[in-house]
């Protein structure tokens, strides 16, 4: 984050060392009572001359005299940075516009009891020394303690408050990722690491997701801007690019190194944008502004593809579940309406025969009333009777079996016509599957004519998307619709 202009401060070294020590050091006295550099005899310096060459192991002792010279513990005000914990505890002081390099070894860290991280402000007690192999000035500190929070943390912490307090780290506002996006933008430096393992695992998920790389400054004065505009641009002609994602992602650093993603411009920027952003900065344990205002935070570059980019394997293996379904479900409803219909083709006899039997009933009690009172004319007409109701019995037995066969015929043909329905709407989705994934398999397209070129590079073979992907004498491999062979580039 760039201090703003009435900020910034001359910056005098004496000033800030005399400053730290609470008025104790004397960069006047210091230089008068200093001793004089000890210098081997073999590289010594003839006194009171002015030497006009000199060696770097000379140099290296007057630097290293000068500032073991200066006698006595140092207490620094600083703000951590880069702090790093291997054995020995390595970090850096940072003030306005100056940052100095210290250690902590084993032996002082051990005694040390505060919880150490970027952007504390503490006070350091140590010295200065110079390693000569390595032409390294440092403070090497023997106490940490604890002196508040530095103005950039600050800053942090208020930018955090403020966009959370406004709504941009919202869960109900973050996007899901498209299923199947068609082109990804990738905000980030071209020379960076980041491309390197966000294009070489595309590969190995699928090749049907297209990356398009917008080179950024990810770091330094004027990157936050950079990176914020290109965003912008994206968003607002994402329908004209056909970017359906956009992963604004860098490798590791030190904290300063990834400072330009904790900038108001890149929260805003992705806090507006029209597509979906995914973040994916440093490394997993590094947090940005971004990280918490993108729709999706990654930890790596590679976690990141991995989020965008469908795996071609997992969706055959989706699509044979779904056949796998369709079949067994088919057969169930089969299996189903045939034996409904065999069931009811076998109730409607035995409810045909008993309807037949308690009308022969009627008939026989009828027949016996008549039996009963005998008389010749009334013998007749009963006679008469019975006959007639016999035949409208038999007729409306048959007119009932027949309504009885018609509905049962008919009921058979709907349950027929059902099924026949149910099996073309599983034939049309099974087909439109087909379709829908023959049209996305790169055989298809290699089919129609089409050929894919291939090199071998250190990381594996790669796509020729661009002629100047290959130079004259290049190995090539061109694989085709029914097959593939080696070619020479000429």
């Amino acid at each position: 984050m760039t201090p703003s202009p009435q900020r910034r401060k001359s910056f005098n070294p004496n000033a800030a060392i005399g400053g730290a020590q609470g008025g104790l050091f004397d960069a006047t006295a210091s230089r008068a009572a200093a001793p004089k550099p000890q210098v081997d005899a073999a590289t010594a310096i003839p006194p009171r001359e002015t030497p006009t060459e000199l060696t770097v192991a000379e140099l290296s002792a007057l630097v290293q005299g000068a500032l073991e010279g200066i006698g006595g513990s140092l207490r620094v005000i600083g703000e951590l940075s880069n702090v790093s914990e291997r054995t020995h505890l390595y970090f850096s002081l940072k003030g306005e516009g100056a940052t100095i390099s210290a250690v902590m070894w084993a032996s002082d860290l051990a005694r040390n009891r505060m919880r150490l991280q970027d952007g504390q402000l503490v006070v350091a007690t140590g010295r200065l020394t110079h390693y000569a192999p390595q032409g390294r000035t440092q403070f090497s500190v023997t106490k940490l303690e604890q002196a508040g929070v530095g103005d950039r943390e600050l800053e942090l912490q208020a930018l955090l408050a403020e966009l959370k307090l406004a709504g941009y780290f919202d869960a109900s506002r973050k996007r899901r990722l498209p299923a199947f996006p068609k082109r990804v933008a990738i905000v980030t430096s071209r020379t960076g690491a980041a491309i390197e393992d966000v294009l070489k695992t595309a590969c190995t998920r699928s090749t049907l997701v297209e990356f398009v790389v917008f080179d950024v400054r990810v770091q330094g004065e004027g990157a936050a801007a950079d990176v914020a505009a290109t965003m912008r641009f994206i968003s607002a002609n994402h329908q004209a690019l056909g970017v359906d994602v956009m992963l604004v992602t860098r490798g590791g650093g030190s904290r300063e190194d990834l400072w330009s993603f904790n900038e108001r411009v890149v929260a805003d920027a992705a806090f507006t944008s029209r597509i979906p952003v995914v973040s994916a900065i440093g490394h997993e344990e590094d947090t940005s502004v971004l990280d918490h205002v993108a729709d999706l935070r990654a930890s790596t570059p590679t976690q990141a593809v991995l989020s965008i980019v469908p795996d071609r394997e997992s969706l055959r293996e989706q699509l044979g579940q779904l056949e796998r379904r369709f079949t067994r479900a088919r057969a169930t409803t089969h299996a189903a309406a045939r034996l409904e219909l065999r069931a009811f083709a076998q109730r409607v006899p035995a409810v045909l025969a008993a309807r037949f039997a308690m009308e022969r009933r009627r008939l026989d009690a009828l027949a016996e009333r008549c039996a009963q009172h005998s008389p010749r004319a009334a013998s007749a007409a009963a006679r008469a009777l019975l006959l007639g109701l016999e035949r409208r019995c038999e007729a409306s037995m048959r007119r009932r079996l027949t309504a009885e066969h018609t509905r049962l015929e008919a009921l058979q043909l709907r349950r027929a016509r059902g099924i026949e329905t149910h099996i073309t709407r599983a034939t049309t989705a099974l087909t439109s599957i087909a379709r829908r994934l023959n049209a996305v398999n790169p055989r298809s397209v290699l089919a129609r004519g089409y050929s894919v070129v291939f090199s071998t590079t250190a990381h594996g073979r790669a796509v020729v998307k661009r002629s100047t992907d290959v130079t004259s004498g290049t190995q090539v491999e061109v694989e085709t619709g029914d097959g593939a062979f080696n070619a020479r580039v000429e």
